[in-house]
């Protein structure tokens, strides 16, 4: 499945762009606003790969979104709970 990443926070950003598994291309990362409002999306992941790479990421804040319809999945907030079926 296909989906949509989006974060405020910075550090979320740097790691997408250093350490995710997946060749990011250029039309994945989107950035929108400006100063302490931005949001910075990376478009078309797969769900598998996503997943398995922000568990190691337990303290970052994001949404992830389906990529078609743009419906909410998940949160960090169910995401780092243990008794949440990912």
């Amino acid at each position: 499945m296909l989906v949509d990443l989006s974060t405020t926070e910075r550090d979320l950003e740097d790691l997408m762009l250093s350490e995710y598994p997946e060749i990011l291309k250029g039309e994945q990362i989107v950035k929108s606003r400006e100063g302490k409002n931005k949001v910075y999306c990376f478009l078309g992941l797969d769900y598998r790969v996503l997943t398995e790479f922000l568990i190691q990421q337990p303290y970052c804040k994001f949404t992830i979104l389906e990529h078609s319809t743009e419906r909410v999945i998940e949160t960090n907030r169910n995401f780092n709970n243990p008794y949440f079926y990912h």
